[in-house]
Formats: structure tokens, sequence, C-alpha cells
């Protein structure tokens, strides 16, 4: 047997106790195992277009790491759901910090509804760093983006103003596009479930690493600063570095 496959398997069931095994050198799994973990329902992904055979279905290894992709993350976001903090426990500095942050980031917030309300973002070309753009662009060409990218451009959404409705909109281009799962990770980005936690994007370091730009935005360490300075009229001066 694969030892790949061999893996893949172990963890599946180790995380989900998926009912999935190596039978006669073809990769089983069940039904239910396969439709709560199918990252879209159309195409091969349908139940209506597989074979059943006792409750089972013959999935390729490839199908088989795209499962566990969606049972990875589905799994990490249950833990992070349910951690619990005891807040009786938590000293009274750490109450302090938040206050400020609080205040500042609600400074923050109603400085950029001001530009906001001015503005309709889609219609004034040029406001979105090219990296985010270029995400934007895949996504519309019927592309799949890596979860890093996805991320990067609902986490940069989310705060510049999007809702989660309106995240969910540019999503749905996605060609494995699931509303219940997208919306799950676009609320938990926003904050909305989990720890409660409103992300940042990746700064621009950080979006190099990962792949996701090859641009030089001359003075800009941070897509949102890209954005704001570009509402502002001051757009930075973009090179293609890569």
């Amino acid at each position: 047997m694969d030892t790949s496959i061999t893996k893949l398997i172990y963890i599946g069931k180790q995380i989900s106790s998926w009912n999935v095994s190596l039978r006669n050198g073809e990769l089983k799994i069940f039904f239910k195992d396969f439709v709560n973990l199918a990252p879209e329902y159309r195409g091969p992904w349908k139940l209506v277009n597989r074979v059943l055979d006792k409750g089972f279905l013959t999935i390729s290894p490839a199908e088989l790491a795209r499962l566990l992709e969606t049972g990875v993350k589905k799994y990490v976001l249950s833990l992070i759901e349910n951690i619990k903090v005891n807040y009786e426990q938590l000293p009274e500095s750490f109450y302090m910090v938040i206050e400020e942050v609080s205040r500042t980031w609600s400074q923050i917030k109603s400085n950029f509804a001001s530009i906001r309300g001015k503005i309709e973002v889609e219609k004034i070309p040029g406001l979105f760093p090219p990296c985010i753009q270029s995400l934007i662009d895949s996504l519309k060409a019927g592309k799949n983006l890596p979860h890093s990218a996805r991320f990067a451009l609902a986490s940069f959404l989310l705060n510049i103003g999007y809702s989660v409705d309106e995240v969910l909109e540019v999503f749905s281009f996605s060609p494995d596009f699931r509303e219940d799962l997208a919306r799950y990770q676009i609320e938990h980005i926003a904050g909305l479930r989990g720890s409660r936690t409103k992300y940042s994007p990746y700064k621009c370091d950080n979006m190099r690493s990962l792949g996701l730009c090859r641009w030089q935005c001359r003075g800009i360490r941070h897509p949102l600063q890209f954005f704001f300075r570009a509402v502002r009229g001051r757009k930075p001066e973009v090179k293609e570095v890569g």
C-alpha cells in the first residue's frame, strides 16, 4: 500500500472518525462522510454522479486528499471554537490594553466610514493593491485559490468595510464554492465565531513569502496601507518584481 495513502487514511480516521479504507486496491469511503466533506455539490462531488455499493463509493487518492483538506479545516475550526477562557483569571492590565485597542479601532472605523460613504470601491479602479486585485481576478477567472490566498483576500475585504455577505459574493466565483463552508470561514475571520477575534490581512513580506505577491509598492508594508493611501488620492508607485 502507498504510504502516502495510508497516512491520509490514518489522519482522516483520527480527526473525523471517517469510515474509509483501501479494499482490493481501491479507496472506499462511506457515503455520509463523502457528503459531509465534499468541497462542493456539483459535478463529481454530487452523490448522484457516483456509483454507490452497499453505502460505499470509490474515490481517487486526489479526491481523498481534497476531502481531507475540508475535514482538517472543520476540525481545526471546531477546536478553536470550543476553547474556553476563564476571564476571571485575566490580569487587569489585559483589560486596559483591550480598552485602549478598542478606542483606537473605533476611531479608525469612524474615519474610514466617512471615506467609504463617499466612494463606491468597485467603480474606482486602482484602489486595491495589485496582490489583492490579482486574487480577485483569479477568482473571477474560475481559478481555485489556496487557503492562504482565501484568507488574505477575505481578511482584506472585511477590514476595509465589506460585510460577510459582500465577501461571500466575491468568493462565489470559486469553482469549489460551498456557501455554508465559505460563510463559516468568513465569519470566523470576521471575528463572529470561535475566539471572536477579527483577523488582519497578511503583511507584504508574508504575502511574498506565501507566493501571493510579485510587486513592490513604494513605501508600503501592508495591503491596507496601500488601500487607505489610494482612497486619499495618493496611490503608491507599483513595480512588478517577479
